[in-house]
This record gives C-alpha cells, sequence and structure tokens, in this order.
C-alpha cells in the first residue's frame, strides 16, 4: 500500500484500488453520510512486469528514509503510478496491434480476379493516434517527475531551466548531467512525433501504411515513418517500432528513477546510492533496484 495526494492505493495480483477516507473527501465532517470509498484503478497489478519493474521499485526507493530531502513520497508515488498506468496501456496496445496483424498474415494474402487482395486492419489509424497520445502522456511523465525533484525556475523553456538547476545541483561532471542529456534527446523525438502527427504539413509529418505492395512485388504489414528535419525516423515495420518504443520507455522510466534516487538520496553520515538486486533478494521479480550503503569497501544493499 502506498499514498498519493488522492488517497491510499492498494496493489492485488491483477489490479490497483484506491481507498478514499471519508476525512479526506470531507476533512471538515460536515456530512455524516460521507462514507470511505474504494474503486477500482488500473487492471495492472503485482503479476504485470511492468507494475513491478515501475511502481513496486519506485515504492521501495521514495521512502521517506532516504528521498525526504528531496522530493515527497505523496508527490513522486502520484507521478510514477500515472506512469506506470501509461506503459501498461501501450504495452496493451502494442500486444493487441501485434496480435491482429499477425493474425491477418497468417490467414494469406488473398487474389482477387482483377488483382491483388490487400489486407485491411480495422481501426489501424484509431490505433496508432491512440498509441501517439500515450507517448506524449509518458513524455509529460518525464518531466513532471524532474520538475518535482528539481523544481526548476518557472517560465519558458522548461528543459533548460531543469537543465541548470540539475547542473547547479551536481555539477556538470555529474553521470545524472549526462543521463538528462539523453533524455532530452528522446522527449524531443517524443514530442516531435506528436506534433507531427496532430498538425502535419510539408517537411514534418507522419506517413502510415497499411498492408501494401512495392515494387519488389511482395506484399509488406503496416509501416510508420517520421518525416522530420530534426527527428527523422525512416520507414519502420509498426510493429517493430511499437515494440522498441514500449520497452525503451519502459527502461527509461525506470532508468530515471533509480538515477533521481541515486542522485539525491542521503542516509545519515553514510555513503548511500542505488543498486541492482540479485533475482533471488527481490520482492518482485521485476523490480531490480533497491538503497545501497557503502560499508566496508563495498556497497551493501538495504531492504
Amino acid at each position: 500500500m502506498f499514498g498519493t495526494p488522492d488517497g491510499l492505493y492498494a496493489v492485488k495480483d491483477n489490479s490497483i484500488f484506491l481507498t478514499q477516507l471519508a476525512d479526506r473527501i470531507d476533512p471538515e465532517r460536515t456530512n455524516i453520510h460521507v462514507r470511505d470509498v474504494h474503486q477500482k484503478a488500473l487492471p495492472y497489478g503485482f503479476e504485470n512486469p511492468i507494475v513491478g519493474k515501475i511502481l513496486v521499485s519506485g515504492k521501495k526507493l521514495f521512502n521517506v528514509e532516504f528521498m525526504t530531502d528531496a522530493v515527497a513520497q505523496e508527490t513522486a508515488m502520484e507521478i510514477i503510478l500515472r506512469g506506470t498506468g501509461i506503459l501498461c496501456e501501450m504495452q496493451d496496445l502494442t500486444d493487441k496491434v501485434s496480435e491482429q496483424i499477425s493474425g491477418i498474415a497468417a490467414a494469406g494474402i488473398p487474389r482477387g480476379n482483377k488483382g491483388q487482395m490487400l489486407p485491411h486492419t480495422p481501426d489501424l489509424r484509431t490505433s496508432i493516434d491512440t498509441y501517439i497520445r500515450l507517448t506524449n502522456n509518458l513524455r509529460q511523465v518525464l518531466i513532471d517527475f524532474l520538475v518535482a525533484i528539481y523544481k526548476p525556475a518557472e517560465g519558458k523553456g522548461l528543459l533548460a531551466n531543469l537543465k541548470t538547476a540539475i547542473h547547479q545541483k551536481h555539477g556538470d561532471d555529474h553521470g545524472f548531467c549526462a543521463l538528462f542529456d539523453e533524455l532530452t534527446l528522446a522527449m524531443a523525438f517524443m514530442r516531435e512525433l506528436r506534433n507531427a502527427w496532430e498538425h502535419p504539413k510539408t517537411g514534418q509529418k507522419v506517413v502510415w501504411k497499411d498492408f501494401a505492395m512495392k515494387l519488389d512485388g511482395q506484399v509488406y504489414s503496416p509501416t510508420i515513418e517520421l518525416v522530420s528535419a530534426e527527428y527523422p525516423q525512416g520507414e519502420i515495420d509498426l510493429v517493430a517500432f511499437m515494440k522498441q518504443c514500449t520497452a525503451t520507455l519502459i527502461d527509461r522510466l525506470e532508468a530515471l528513477i533509480g538515477n533521481a534516487c541515486a542522485a539525491n538520496c542521503s542516509f545519515g553520515g553514510f555513503e548511500c546510492g542505488v543498486m541492482e538486486l540479485p533475482k533471488e533478494g527481490r520482492q518482485h521479480p521485476d523490480a531490480r533496484l533497491t538503497y545501497a550503503v557503502f560499508l566496508n569497501g563495498e556497497w551493501q544493499p538495504i531492504g
């Protein structure tokens, strides 16, 4: 169980439930009929690998013993929960589109009397639209997470202000600065993808194709391409793109959580950091990260 500004969340095997106490709903207790409420928040639970990799790891790392000075636990967990939900939706949509296209391809390509009949993938544009929007929502989660910890100056140029705040806190040579630079490039690509999809124009657009015949006379599965001067992505198999993008974003959020905690944690007078636990010592098989302190010449895991 963990708390966010919304209430208390309980992670079940295949779902996550939100509990809001009557005192939170009606702090002044003006209505005696207001009761505690319980609601299913996400259809993903402890058995989901993304929940383990992101949410369970986040809950373990954002605790009052190590991160009190950096960010409130409830604030961090709200952002991490939001990111977990988005990534689970992206994975579900990726799996759905993959199974859909594989099923169509496995059924064979029919031939018509007057030419080649090409298969049609139902709701493909809607799936692409949803996926790109989820990608952009995850970009916002990454930004919100960084803002919550580093509290950059307000105003235009948020990413530039974040970079300044990170460098001022850690110094130019700190490893987190390099990680932020890499993350900035990824977020710029995600924003470009969203803009090219929602506001297409010459030199900046997303080109997608359903099953199509090419010059070699072969029929190919659906593809996607980002036409962009700064962040071009050549034509690529749609399912391959979605799988690669989803897996990369899962890893990036996990890396951001782990590295941010390693850069900002404190534990008395000890040198502390974040390390990867061996599988046999994990609370969840995909929850790799834990705190560690440097004792007797080596890193010792805590918790």
